[in-house]
């Protein structure tokens, strides 16, 4: 038979054992849950700064819209907003197609285009779509490597209104809208090479890369 204090002096110690790793691990589930508290209050913090910041740049694009000159034709205008959508594609990266479309669809609306909506919202945020991919891709991108990616942008917004514009008034008046289509194109990657290195500084102190 066990000696009675060498037993109650072995059960105390295995209780003891058996108390400490309960606290242990209750201290280790109280730490874990706390850490996924503050993990989804994180994430959740960023997803509501990128949406503030989505908000805000749509702003940007419809004013950079706005500043705009008309063509001689009337049925368009050369504006500085395309190098607003590379500016936003540049923070927010895929993202800013959205801005891209709602802030230049509302830009049409504002001016009396309402008739070019539809296309805009589309032309415009693939433009965003595009150029956010690529430069969330390639966050160092030399600059004429931006040219390049800017060029491909314009290129499909000319040809985007191209067709919308044949579809709409026929060829002869969307050939006429070439030149000016273009002009558009050349002050939006001039534009957008010039704003895109502080976006870039914005994107920087101002969002989480992992969100963008």
């Amino acid at each position: 038979m066990a000696d009675p204090p060498a037993a109650s002096g072995r059960l105390t110690v295995f209780a003891s054992g058996a108390i400490y790793h309960i606290i242990a691990d209750g201290d280790r589930q109280v730490r874990r849950l706390a850490f996924e508290r503050a993990k989804r209050s994180c994430i959740m913090s960023d997803k509501i700064r990128t949406l503030t910041y989505g908000g805000v740049l749509s702003a940007v694009i419809m004013l950079a819209t706005l500043l705009s000159l008309p063509m001689p034709s009337g049925y368009g205008y050369i504006n500085f907003g395309d190098g607003a959508i590379f500016a936003a594609a540049s923070i927010l990266g895929p993202f800013a197609a959205i801005s891209a479309a709602i802030g230049s669809a509302l830009a049409d609306l504002i001016v009396g285009y309402s008739l070019y909506m539809p296309a805009t919202f589309l032309i415009k945020g693939l433009m965003g779509l595009i150029s956010g991919f690529a430069l969330r891709r390639s966050r160092c991108m030399p600059w004429y490597m931006m040219a390049v990616l800017f060029l491909l942008c314009e290129v499909i917004m000319v040809g985007g209104y191209f067709v919308f514009e044949w579809i709409l008034y026929g060829i002869a008046a969307a050939s006429g809208q070439l030149l000016f289509n273009s002009l558009q194109g050349i002050a939006g990657i001039a534009t957008g090479l010039a704003v895109v290195p502080l976006a870039r500084r914005i994107r920087t102190n101002a969002l989480p890369t992992d969100m963008i």
